[in-house]
């Protein structure tokens, strides 16, 4: 038997009703009428075939059917609004890898002493630091922030950024940003 997108939102709103006791109370938790949370369940038995709940004005409860089926819906939506809730730390608290490459010499000079305080800010994020004074192709090796060292032109460093998630371009930016406060603050003040 096929499951549709449907049944699905049924079987979350039979779980809600056995949770909090009743129809009404599941209808004010989920945002919906009284009248919607009560077809649902009649869909839902409808299409098993079996009945779920015992029902009076007062009280539901869980027939021998219902009790099995319940705890199978209550784990489809706790494991939904777990993945809701990971989006949600996922946006709040960057979580992940960083893979960075530069030259050596810029490496040593600005990268590396702003890994620390980039830490601070972001302790669940993995930082990988690939120095080399060699070209690296950004794609093939996955690289989110790439820094070439152009000493030799006027305009000093060039940024380039590889193929990446929102997150990870956010956290290189937020890596430029750091490294050049860390270089103005190092830099020897001129009298």
């Amino acid at each position: 038997m096929d499951i549709s997108f449907e049944q699905l939102k049924s079987m979350v709103v039979f779980a809600q009703v056995v949770q909090q006791g009743s129809l009404t109370g599941a209808a004010k938790h989920i945002g919906l009428s009284r009248a919607v949370v009560s077809y649902h369940i009649k869909k839902l038995e409808t299409q098993l075939g079996v009945k779920l709940l015992n029902r009076s004005t007062r009280s539901i409860a869980l027939t021998e059917a219902g009790s099995g089926y319940y705890e199978r819906c209550r784990i489809i939506a706790e494991q939904a609004e777990t993945a809701n809730r990971q989006i949600e730390n996922l946006k709040n608290e960057p979580v992940g890898l960083l893979k960075i490459t530069c030259p050596v010499n810029v490496g040593l000079q600005t990268i590396v002493p702003a890994l620390n305080e980039f830490k601070q800010l972001y302790p669940k994020i993995e930082l990988d630091v690939m120095l080399t004074d060699e070209v690296v192709n950004i794609m093939q090796e996955g690289i989110d922030l790439a820094i070439r060292d152009r000493s030799g032109h006027s305009r000093g460093a060039t940024v380039g950024f590889g193929v990446a998630s929102q997150q990870a371009l956010h956290l290189a930016n937020r890596f430029v940003w750091l490294t050049q406060i860390f270089k103005q603050t190092r830099a020897p003040k001129q009298t």
